[in-house]
């Protein structure tokens, strides 16, 4: 019996117009766009090559992607990455977080990356209410000042 060996990517979308939004991705819409990123960058050959691409885990609300490919293959699609513009029609860029050896490699990590990805979030949130409140409460003194 042969063993093939795969390479899990790990990678996330994020709106280039706004670099600190995240990207609401549906469906086979991203597998799409790297399909069509591997045919414009390396033709029919990285097309046939990358036939096995699956995506394993897809983060709908913070853009993130689990994307399974074989050994041989996985230089061909890091290369086809950077060059993806658009996916469902929203302008977005592409950043490679992770390739790593097996699923439990690559889905630790992604749990790990969306801890502090939700601390991060979690932290702006409190500064973002803090200051809300110090203008609500500077709004109330003018009025009673006036």
């Amino acid at each position: 019996m042969v063993r093939y060996k795969k390479r899990y990517i790990v990678v996330e979308f994020r709106d280039s117009r706004k670099s600190n939004t995240f990207l609401h991705l549906k469906g086979n819409h991203p597998k799409n766009a790297i399909d069509e990123a591997i045919f414009k960058t390396h033709g029919h050959y990285g097309k046939v090559v990358v036939q096995p691409l699956k995506v394993n885990y897809l983060g709908c609300e913070c853009g993130l992607l689990m994307i399974r490919t074989p050994l041989s293959a996985y230089k061909l699609l890091l290369s086809a990455l950077p060059t993806i513009d658009c996916v469902s029609g929203v302008p977005v860029k592409a950043r490679v977080l992770r390739v790593a050896a097996s699923p439990s490699a690559a889905f630790k990590f992604l749990k790990s990356f969306n801890e502090d990805l939700l601390a991060t979030y979690q932290k702006n949130q409190k500064i973002y209410r803090e200051i809300k409140e110090a203008a609500f409460d500077s709004s109330d003194d003018e009025m009673d000042d006036g």
